[in-house]
């Protein structure tokens, strides 16, 4: 009864407001579509036409052949195929001809055929098609001249014209940006709408600001006072809260794809955190813009006396090492060529609203930007290096700048702990030589016990046969080629072994190169038995074997020993694997047919004239080892950043041609786009072009794109969308402003502001346009119904972490504890990891493989891609999770018993109560009704699990997600 009643007032409560949700979905979907198209062009332009000229066009193009028929260099080419067919099924990879020809599954059908794809190709035409494959390109002949703006030709463009102060309109009105939007209305026939209510405007301002709600008390305080200033001296005192901060860090945070995870194994970035706290800190000091914006580009290449400015610029300068590489790239050229791609996409899109990596492996088809230009600023960037090569790479980690005394402290700590560390070294190569001397080639005749070599062993996989390192068993042994993960394993299965417990022994020829975490498993009559042997190590037995330990066996019974490659760091090495019988079982061994006799005086294959050596040095090792461990725990606490270092010997370098890193053209000169070209900033013979001037050219006057896309962002998270509503692309292909004057008129304020964001923000929400209701006029839905020309307010749904937070608020448990990381320091992987604390969630660790549910369902940003402008979907996913998450039920619960504990009174009163504190304001006749029904009439008493299904039906509701 109880659940019918639930969902009656659920379905009541929803229904609320369902006119403005229909109306604003059909906005969200018309969005979504021109944001979609815009994305996959700029994909197929980035990844798919590069793959088609290196692989595909040299036989399927008119410049060239039609080989089967079939052309490749036009959008009429894919949709017509060749003799075999259609090369794809828009939407089904699985059905494409292309996709089954380009995996070289079918001996029959493998294209291109000088050589299988990259994996990331193919993974990449995948993606294009499952999306639709959208295809830019109209020509039926390559004929036809290039669309691109030519860079003489560039300031046709709005974007790349200088910024001008513009005549501002002579209207009676309350703001200059209000002059420039009632301007525009009347010239499109639009009538404004007057202010929203109080109660409606300080929900408003307060989500805008601080991402969170106002109490009730602030919402009464403020319809209560009549003052004039009443809004201005709200916006000033939400303007100064630290809340204030952390909402603008959020929205630039999506920006540069903030994380502090790899999806490569789920590494974890554990000094990424710095960035996030720089980020809030710049908004809350209101640093001058222009000044953040060059210590994120070069604050590492800049110097002060200061500690606290020279960390700063040290950890503002991560902002080129958040995205999400590849470290397992074998190709290094390969490597550090998409890690610079991506800090240039990021880059582009982030300050310039340009979309460079679209000149990576051909001229800009749009844009005046040619790939010289692309491969100037690589230059600049390969002058730093942001990864050091490894069979994975790794990432760099580097001190902050200490007060003396602090550095002393460490400084001699790492002393101590690299001679240990050398210590440890020289012993270990003692041991090796030591376990080198006992360990020749050996026979398997020698051996004791039930030995099976590798050349008996059942191999899954191509396994390579080697002798390279001189101590094994038998003819030599075998190695995975460190590749194909996953896909080789080797089992050691004696013929004959007779019931028994035995000591089993596996064998291996170490070497740096090898794999930490070979996995070796012991199957036995006690099931499995999984190990990880690092093979990098010699064995503890004579350098060659290693025990894994005492197993009993049945007759017809499992009884071998496996060996994969498996997650392995390195090549995986398998020799043999040796059954010594225990004294309980020798007897049986020795009746055993084809098995040598054992030995008592060889049972031990470490009994060597070496033995009492070997026993010292591991013994000294294991001292010197924990003494070290202690070090480096101590050690561990100096503070570090992600770092780039200067590059061994930075030089210009050659386009590559058709983006390929082994075919190479002519050479570039370090600089940057000539479509901004600044005299004064020119590399000098003395001075090559680096990251220091880059950011001089970034925040120089003549530059026109930084100062128009910041105020672009900012206009767009206060008011909804952008004057430019393509966040990330101020191109050619991008959309127009709706009001270039307005546009440039900000522009002009933020840069005469000293770059001031909070000033920005503060002339924004003082204005009409900012204040006006969302509710609609039939009228003015006609003319402008996406509202481009701002005659209404923009109603928004609450982003993820504004939805969380805003249930922590109203429960009562929100922490709000600040700065500082919530990661464990023994956190070596983001699988499977969840974040269960109360902290706000620009505080919640970003954890690319690992995103809260409640973040994914509700649009949060995509943390490997430039976000200017989330997603606005509306999916019967995100009612299921307000309906059924145990975090929300849980939640509901606690608020339900912070009212009852908060309130009194009548039922009625209560409920209220819990709507001022949920949606911000009373029931309505209809809502109150609803409720009544669900409640029944029995009693006047409101429990906790009564009231904890009210709260989470409130918190259902269309009123909590679209606040007004």
């Amino acid at each position: 009864m109880i659940s019918n009643r639930f969902r009656i007032a659920l379905t009541l409560l929803m229904a609320i407001g369902l006119n403005g949700i229909v109306f604003q979905s059909r906005v969200f979907a018309q969005e979504s579509s021109k944001k979609d198209e815009i994305a996959r062009a700029e994909f197929f332009e980035s990844h798919i036409r590069p793959a088609l000229i290196k692989h595909c066009l040299a036989c399927h193009s008119n410049a060239t052949e039609i080989n089967g028929g079939l052309l490749l260099d036009s959008l009429a080419g894919w949709e017509k195929g060749g003799d075999s067919g259609k090369a794809i099924e828009r939407g089904n990879p699985k059905a494409s001809l292309l996709v089954k020809a380009i995996e070289y599954n079918d001996p029959n059908l493998q294209m291109p055929p000088d050589g299988r794809m990259p994996k990331q190709t193919i993974e990449d035409f995948r993606k294009w098609i499952h999306d639709g494959a959208l295809d830019p390109r109209l020509e039926t002949t390559p004929a036809k001249p290039s669309t691109a703006l030519p860079l003489d030709r560039s300031q046709e463009h709005w974007a790349y014209r200088p910024i001008a102060a513009p005549v501002i309109p002579n209207i009676d009105a309350s703001t200059n940006i209000d002059r420039f939007v009632i301007a525009l209305l009347r010239a499109k026939n639009l009538t404004p709408l007057p202010h929203t209510s109080k109660a409606t405007l300080i929900r408003r301002l307060s989500f805008d600001l601080h991402g969170l709600p106002p109490t009730p008390e602030e919402i009464a305080q403020f319809e209560a006072d009549s003052s004039e200033d009443a809004y201005e001296k709200t916006v000033d005192r939400f303007l100064a809260s630290p809340r204030y901060a952390e909402r603008m860090a959020r929205h630039w945070l999506d920006v540069v794809r903030y994380a502090e995870s790899l999806t490569l194994r789920g590494f974890v970035l554990g000094n990424a955190w710095r960035y996030r706290d720089y980020c809030i800190q710049a908004f809350e000091e209101d640093r001058p813009w222009n000044e953040v914006m060059r210590e994120q580009i070069a604050g590492d290449l800049m110097s002060s006396d200061d500690l606290d400015i020279r960390s700063r610029q040290l950890i503002a300068a991560g902002f080129w090492l958040l995205g999400n590489s590849n470290l397992e790239e074998q190709d290094k050229q390969l490597l550090e060529m998409d890690i610079v791609d991506e800090q240039l996409d990021t880059f582009g899109k982030a300050f310039l609203g340009q979309t460079l990596g679209c000149a990576r492996c051909h001229d800009h088809k749009f844009d005046p930007i040619p790939t010289s230009d692309y491969y100037a600023l690589a230059g600049v960037l390969k002058a730093s290096q942001v990864v050091k090569h490894s069979n994975v790479s790794n990432w760099i980690d580097e001190p902050l700048p200490l007060p003396p005394d602090d550095k002393a402290k460490f400084d001699k700590l790492e002393a101590e702990s690299q001679e240990i560390n050398d210590n440890i070294a020289s012993l270990r190569k003692t041991l090796t030589r030591i376990s080198k001397r006992s360990t020749p080639v050996v026979e398997l005749n020698d051996l004791p016990g039930i030995v099976v070599d590798d050349e008996k062993a059942k191999k899954i996989g191509d396994w390579q046969n080697s002798k390279h390192t001189e101590a094994y068993v038998g003819n030599g042994y075998i190695h995975d080629k460190n590749e194909l993960r996953g896909s080789k394993t080797v089992s050691f299965e004696p013929e004959k072994l007779p019931p028994g417990t035995y000591e089993v022994r596996f064998a291996y020829a170490s070497h740096e190169s090898r794999a930490s975490n070979a996995k070796v498993t012991v199957y036995s009559a006690d099931g499995d038995s999984p190990h990880l042997i690092n093979q990098r190590e010699p064995g503890p037995i004579d350098g060659l074997w290693i025990s894994l330990g005492r197993y009993r066996f049945e007759k017809d019974g499992q009884a071998y020993v496996t060996v994969s490659n498996e997650d392995a760091d390195g090549h995986v090495i398998a020799d043999a694997v040796q059954f010594l019988p225990t004294e309980d079982t020798k007897l049986a061994v020795k009746k055993a047919d084809n098995v040598s006799s054992v030995d008592d005086s060889a049972e031990d294959l470490a009994a060597t004239d070496s033995l009492e050596d070997k026993k010292e040095l591991e013994t000294r090792i294991k001292v010197l080892e924990k003494a070290k461990k202690k070090l480096d725990e101590q050690i561990s606490l100096r503070p570090k950043f992600l770092a780039m270092i200067p590059a061994a010997e930075p030089s210009d370098i050659p386009i590559h041609i058709r983006g390929d890193v082994h075919n190479l053209g002519k050479v570039v000169s370090r600089g940057t786009l000539q479509l901004v070209s600044i005299d004064r900033l020119q590399p000098t013979a003395d001075r090559p072009f680096d990251r220091t001037m880059l950011s001089d050219w970034l925040v120089a006057s003549e530059n026109p794109l930084p100062a128009r896309v910041m105020v672009n962002r900012v206009w767009s998270w206060l008011m909804g969308d952008g004057i430019v509503r393509t966040m990330d692309n101020f191109g050619t292909t991008g959309e127009q402003p709706s009001d270039f004057e307005l546009l440039d008129y900000l522009a002009t304020q933020f840069v005469n502001n000293h770059w001031s964001v909070r000033k920005l923000v503060r002339e924004i929400v003082l204005s009409d346009a900012y204040q006006r209701s969302s509710t609609g006029s039939l009228e003015n839905e006609g003319i402008d119904p996406d509202n481009r020309y701002l005659w209404r307010g923009q109603r928004r749904r609450l982003e993820a972490e504004t939805i969380r937070d805003t249930i922590l608020a109203v429960s009562g448990k929100l922490d709000e504890t600040r700065f500082g990381t919530q990661l464990p320091k023994s956190l070596k992987s983001d699988y499977g990891y969840q974040f269960e604390g109360m902290i706000r969630s620009i505080y919640v660790p970003v954890l690319r493989n690992s995103i809260p549910n409640l973040f994914d369902v509700f649009d949060g940003a995509d943390p490997s891609s430039v976000v200017g402008k989330r997603n606005r979907s509306t999916t019967a996913s995100q009612a299921l999770w307000m309906m059924n998450h145990p975090w929300l039920n849980e939640m509901s619960r606690v608020t339900a018993e912070r009212v009852l504990k908060e309130s009194s009174g009548t039922r009625e009163q209560i409920l209220d109560q819990a709507s001022l504190r949920i949606i911000g304001r009373s029931l309505r006749p209809n809502e109150r009704q609803a409720f009544q029904a669900f409640l029944g009439k029995d009693t006047n008493v409101l429990g906790t699990d009564t009231l904890s299904m009210v709260v989470q039906t409130l918190f259902q509701s269309i009123d909590f997600r679209f606040p007004e």
